[in-house]
């Protein structure tokens, strides 16, 4: 009887630990899976350079609210990691607005910086949401040596009636806002177009005037090492690009989503332009790189 007794009470005592296990079970897979209520917070980035640096920040930045980060960089395209953020295994991506709002509405027809960022809400899927906008933006744009610049050429508009030849990346020279689209919207023609693919060649072709404008995109180091000047598009030919955070509204408490705009109150594209000058030509680490900036302006 004793023996009944007690093997009863070992697997009722079993039972019960078994019980409460599946119970720490169920709350460790929800935990992971609820990042706000875990205080995790998993930033993605692109696979290249600028986005890393950016969700560096952010990272940085959610940390000195209190988060809990874990940086899940070099997911992949846009079409990859837009997916993550979808299903919610990220819940913090830096964004480009241009580019986001033309991911979900491919016609869009917009381009001034307001106008893109105000449409971008009507678009996201439900449970996406974007933040503040930076003044910070990598977007097309065109380039000409400081000579260039100090002869009267410093917008768009100037380019009309000189007969210089413009290189760039083979597509500019068809895509309806590369060389039609300065056609239509500021009356420029050139002398030629000449296909060069953005990099060194680009460079050496600008430095000796072999071109006099450079299809760029506008925080790419070689802006800084060579003191180009990157000419004023007045009538918003190229679309806005402005920095933004894209976020999973469910995984963000208000402290944390006030730190991301706080990165975008700061976060200029001059900033942009020096950090990727310290990443890609002096070869500084991302983290480092990331880390003295929010010190400096004291986003942590």
């Amino acid at each position: 009887m004793k023996t009944i007794r007690t093997k009863a009470l070992a697997a009722l005592a079993l039972a019960a630990t078994m019980t409460v296990s599946a119970c720490a079970s169920s709350d460790d897979v929800s935990g992971k899976n609820d990042a706000k209520s875990s205080g995790d917070v998993v930033v993605g980035s692109a696979d290249f350079p600028e986005s890393k640096l950016i969700a560096e920040i952010y990272s940085e930045a959610l940390e000195g609210a209190g988060a809990k980060v874990t940086r899940q960089f070099d997911i992949g395209s846009r079409e990859v990691y837009m997916k993550a953020v979808e299903e919610g295994s990220v819940a913090v991506v830096p964004e480009y607005t241009g580019a986001l709002l033309t991911f979900y509405k491919k016609d869009s027809a917009l381009s001034e910086s307001k106008q893109v960022y105000d449409a971008i809400p009507g678009v996201l899927p439900k449970g996406l949401e974007i933040l503040d906008k930076s003044e910070a933006e990598d977007k097309d744009g065109l380039a000409v040596t400081k000579a260039t610049a100090a002869s009267g050429v410093k917008s768009l508009e100037d380019l009309k009636g000189k007969n210089f030849v413009l290189g760039g990346q083979a597509e500019f020279e068809t895509r309806t806002n590369g060389v039609p689209g300065l056609q239509k919207t500021y009356g420029v023609t050139f002398a030629k177009f000449e296909s060069i693919p953005t990099g060194p060649l680009t460079e050496q072709k600008l430095n000796s005037n072999e071109i006099q404008v450079a299809v760029v995109f506008t925080t790419q180091s070689e802006i800084v090492t060579n003191d180009w000047v990157v000419l004023k598009d007045p009538k918003n030919l190229f679309i806005a690009q402005n920095v933004v955070p894209l976020v999973r509204s469910d995984k963000l408490d208000d402290k944390q989503k006030k730190a991301l705009d706080k990165v975008s109150a700061a976060l200029t594209t001059d900033d942009l332009k020096q950090m990727m000058k310290s990443v890609t030509v002096d070869k500084t680490d991302v983290a480092a790189e990331a880390k003295k900036y929010v010190e400096k302006k004291k986003l942590g």
